[in-house]
């Protein structure tokens, strides 16, 4: 394997943050790191980088073992939440300033700034200060200047979260693209299901540090290995002690002498949500935004097909 995690621990003061953590993932793959608040996700950042001190375990890149050296010393870069940018540099400069600490002539770091510009589109806004442009372009500014010095691994925590959701996801097909033509390994940190769902190979899946689910977001999603990993990834109606429905495999139709009634109606753009009240149970339903459109308290009929049951957990 490209990169592993071997049975990690970290404590903070007698406490348990990352409990026997266990992962591996192969060259040129984005690793999602995915969990609630609080989970362990940025701990886990910090001690692949080399910033935290690991209290057992190991962290193995391309076999060789960098647990405990120190972070220049391991091939890896992390793209903060917080982008770190240099106000009194322009964005060339930013993006030559990792250079400085290589072996490399200046007609050698002039080369890459100008083809990290060009992958990033940033032609327009090379020689502008970083206090000039806008925070989409500071973002790709703080990957150019990771990507430019050739880490073996890249890391991103929550790269995207200050940013609006229509360029969170134009930036997020910008870093897929960029990934894909440099073959480059990437473990990314969010707890945003949609980012996770959209960007990941894999997704690693943690609460109160311990590993819950490492797989594609297809299996987590339709095949969630315990009852948290069903929870936390998206919606489930119950029926019952242990099978269960997801509101989208749940066909609503029309019917004045129906027994469920839609009690509330939550407009979501290509889909609505729907409340359904059947038999003192409220269920979950999501539509897409075509044809009929319920009303609060009309009256409607429910289905759905046995294949789309969940499976006992």
């Amino acid at each position: 394997m490209f990169f592993e995690v071997k049975d990690l621990n970290k404590k903070y003061h007698h406490q348990e943050i990352i409990h026997r953590l266990s992962f591996a993932i192969d060259k040129g793959e984005i690793l999602i790191v995915l969990g609630p608040s609080g989970c362990g996700k940025s701990t886990l950042l910090s001690c692949i980088n080399g910033f935290e001190k690991v209290n057992g375990g190991q962290i193995l890149l391309e076999q060789q073992d960098i647990t405990t050296l120190p972070p220049e010393e391991r091939n890896v870069s992390t793209v903060f939440q917080t982008y770190s940018l240099f106000p009194n540099m322009t964005v060339r400069q930013n993006l030559a300033y990792g250079l400085k600490f290589q072996k490399l002539g200046k007609s050698q770091r002039d080369q890459l700034v100008n083809k990290m510009i060009s992958l990033l589109q940033l032609e327009s806004i090379a020689d502008m200060s970083v206090t000039e442009i806008s925070g989409g372009q500071q973002q790709r500014v703080a990957l150019g200047r990771s990507l430019i010095i050739r880490p073996k691994l890249l890391l991103l925590d929550e790269p995207f979260s200050n940013l609006d959701a229509n360029l969170r996801l134009r930036l997020r097909r910008e870093l897929r693209r960029v990934q894909q033509q440099l073959k480059m390994t990437m473990i990314f940190v969010t707890h945003d299901q949609q980012e996770a769902f959209a960007l990941g190979d894999k997704i690693l899946l943690i609460n109160d540090g311990r590993l819950q689910q490492l797989a594609t977001g297809t299996e987590i999603y339709d095949e969630p290995a315990n009852q948290f990993v069903l929870k936390f990834v998206g919606t489930v109606n119950w029926l019952g002690q242990s099978r269960y429905l997801r509101p989208e495999n749940i066909t609503l139709t029309p019917d004045p002498h129906g027994e469920g009634i839609i009690t509330q109606a939550v407009f979501q753009g290509p889909t609505i949500d729907y409340q359904v009240n059947l038999h003192r149970h409220t269920y979950q339903v999501t539509c897409l935004n075509r044809g009929h459109r319920f009303n609060v308290n009309e009256r409607v009929t429910i289905s759905y097909h046995e294949k789309e049951l969940g499976k006992e957990l």
